[in-house]
């Protein structure tokens, strides 16, 4: 995890709940994840989503967890973490937990978000 700001600052409180492999730190227009984060190729097509948009209009701070499975379920013990799930699909209906991103596969396309805005 990255090194956790005092307590008070930004996100202090939230990255006590970082996960190595889901958690995504963004502050100051730079991406910061976890060692396992890259285990999946899924999330690493995620960080070349997030660049793509970055070059359209700059990132806010955030901090959530990304869930790349095609079911779209987040596990409950993340859930239960307190940091806000993106998830690429929610099989099971738009009631389902987490906020709907676009696929990570469309960085495999060299337009990234542009692509994806195109098509949709």
């Amino acid at each position: 995890a990255p090194a956790l700001p005092p307590p008070g600052a930004p996100f202090a409180d939230m990255l006590a709940r970082w996960d190595n492999a889901t958690s995504v730190l963004i502050v100051g227009g730079r991406a910061y994840v976890g060692e396992r984060f890259p285990d999946e190729y899924k999330r690493l097509h995620h960080l070349s989503l997030l660049a793509s948009a970055h070059k359209l209009r700059p990132l806010p701070d955030v901090l959530y967890d990304f869930h790349p499975g095609s079911s779209g379920a987040v596990p409950p013990e993340r859930l239960a973490g307190g940091l806000p799930p993106l998830v690429i699909a929610k099989r099971s209906g738009y009631a389902m937990p987490g906020v709907l991103v676009p696929n990570s596969y469309l960085a495999e396309s060299k337009r990234g978000v542009v692509g994806w805005n195109e098509t949709r």
